[in-house]
């Protein structure tokens, strides 16, 4: 088996210390949602980063859900050893998952972690083993959670980022439902617990590191379906800017200091430009939001007081280019040196200093 350099608490520790710093931080890439690589994804992923910036980054993230769905048994265990050759090398894993609505059981529709779930009764049901809803919920969780467990059986601190952009209304897990209504927050709390429980005490899993990834400016719920301290690391925001500075708006702020209150450490669960803001060769050949105007972002925030870690790239499609490796001026944001890429971070874990 091969050996981690690094613990759960030493990731921990590297992430409370990138957050007190007063200008560093890890660059992430969330991989592609093409699932036709043959399991492949880490190897493409790291191939592509390297080639546009010259660096290779210090961590990665998947939507597990979704491969677990999309690849078959020989795929995954490409993909495990992939993660954990990665995890072996320094690398940091951090997995996220946009699971199937158990109203809609067929994976190949195009939008099954959209729709609602419904009422009351429906997210009783969804937490109650035997229900029909459970079934497809609790199986296609238990699917992820076997593939996690094989990273946790080799050492590998997962970054685990379930149910994100909760407060929102746009996936079926969310509080916001069909014609305005919303769950009440119990509701939301007890399934993070479900969750939590299945994975730590079902699965035995002992190097999670669970992170609350909501959505900035969902009206003034970012904290509503928070499950409590004693089961979350990390907290998080997901931001797509349309290129007004949103963390420095009043609901922006407000979002950031209610969970940085929490005393946890801070990162961005999900960047990436906006619709108004992002490059779509098929609506337009010119490139817009870029990897060194990311950069500047990052930069005012820090020059502003906002702490974070962590910013994790999401993925392109089809002609949409947000990605690290796509969107353009790479190299200006991984040769910054305000960021840690796999070399540094390697370092870190030897000397405990940034």
């Amino acid at each position: 088996m091969k050996k981690i350099p690094y613990t759960r608490d030493q990731l921990l520790d590297l992430m409370t210390k990138l957050y007190n710093d007063p200008e560093k931080y890890i660059v992430a890439q969330q991989m592609s949602e093409n699932y036709s690589d043959g399991g492949h994804k880490t190897r493409d992923e790291l191939k592509w980063i390297e080639e546009a910036t010259g660096k290779k980054p210090a961590m990665l993230g998947m939507d597990i859900a979704r491969g677990a769905k999309e690849y078959n048994d020989e795929e995954l265990d490409i993909l495990a050893e992939e993660l954990i050759n990665y995890a072996s090398k320094g690398g940091i894993v951090t997995l996220c998952g946009h699971f199937r609505n158990p109203h809609v059981p067929k994976p190949e529709d195009p939008v099954w972690y959209r729709g609602n779930l419904g009422r009351d009764e429906e997210w009783e049901a969804l937490m109650t083993e035997g229900t029909p809803t459970n079934k497809v919920f609790s199986d296609d969780l238990r699917e992820a959670a076997r593939f996690i467990k094989r990273l946790d059986d080799a050492g590998v601190p997962v970054l685990w980022r379930p149910l994100h952009e909760m407060n929102g209304g746009w996936f079926w897990f969310c509080i916001g439902q069909d014609e305005g209504y919303r769950i009440p927050a119990i509701y939301a709390q007890r399934l993070w617990r479900y969750i939590y429980k299945m994975f730590t005490e079902e699965f035995g899993m002992k190097n999670l590191i669970w992170v609350y990834s909501p959505n900035i400016g969902c009206e003034g719920t970012v904290m509503y379906p928070y499950p409590g301290d004693d089961i979350i690391d990390l907290v998080a925001f997901d931001w797509y800017s349309n290129g007004n500075y949103e963390i420095g708006t009043e609901w922006g702020s407000a979002d950031y200091k209610a969970l940085t209150a929490t005393g946890k450490p801070f990162g961005i669960g999900e960047f990436g430009p906006g619709n108004d803001n992002r490059t779509n060769l098929d609506v337009s050949p010119e490139y817009k939001f870029n990897n060194e105007d990311a950069r500047d972002l990052f930069a005012k925030m820090h020059k502003d007081g906002y702490k974070f870690a962590w910013v994790m790239f999401w993925s392109s499609w089809a002609k949409v280019k947000i990605s690290l490796w796509n969107m353009g001026k790479g190299e200006v944001i991984m040769n910054d040196p305000a960021v840690l890429d796999l070399e540094k971070v390697n370092e870190f874990y030897k000397t405990g200093k940034l």
